[in-house]
């Protein structure tokens, strides 16, 4: 994770990371009942993996500039902040979901329209990233690397 973060800042991997997110939500809409499980498999791994990515790079940049006695408070906000934003994509989904009951078609074209909806909507979602500066979050790179050189 660090070499990614050094290579692309902070700004681009989380923009990149939150388009790939998308794409591959949006790429459920292609699987179907007699679909390959192994290509289910292979995107759901890389999901995960895209996922933890984005995990690990929101939550160093968010606590990275919270002295100790701020730490805990800004951890318990971040965590009650990402139980929220679980919250909300659950209740958009299902809110597109019931929009697209609405229309004469298959439960699972439904599921499909809903997929690819979920994938634009998490696409958009990265221009949020672009207010990042270029430079942000380089202090916690230069300090892990401080830290290692002086090991």
């Amino acid at each position: 994770m660090t070499q990614v973060l050094r290579r692309f800042g902070y700004r681009k991997t989380l923009v990149g990371i939150t388009v790939i997110i998308g794409v591959l939500v949006a790429s459920f809409a292609l699987q179907s009942p007699d679909g390959s499980i192994i290509m289910l498999l292979v995107a759901l791994f890389v999901l995960g993996m895209a996922m933890s990515t984005q995990f690990t790079a929101m939550n160093t940049i968010t606590l990275a500039d919270l002295n100790d006695e701020n730490a805990s408070g800004g951890n318990s906000v971040l965590a009650v902040t990402q139980q929220v934003s679980i919250s909300f994509g659950v209740a958009v989904s299902a809110a597109v979901l019931r929009f697209y009951q609405d229309f004469e078609s298959t439960t699972v074209q439904q599921f499909h329209a809903t997929f690819f909806t979920m994938g634009v909507i998490t696409v958009l979602s990265a221009l949020a990233f672009l207010m990042l500066r270029p430079g942000d979050g380089r202090n916690l790179i230069a300090n892990r690397e401080k830290t290692r050189k002086g090991s």
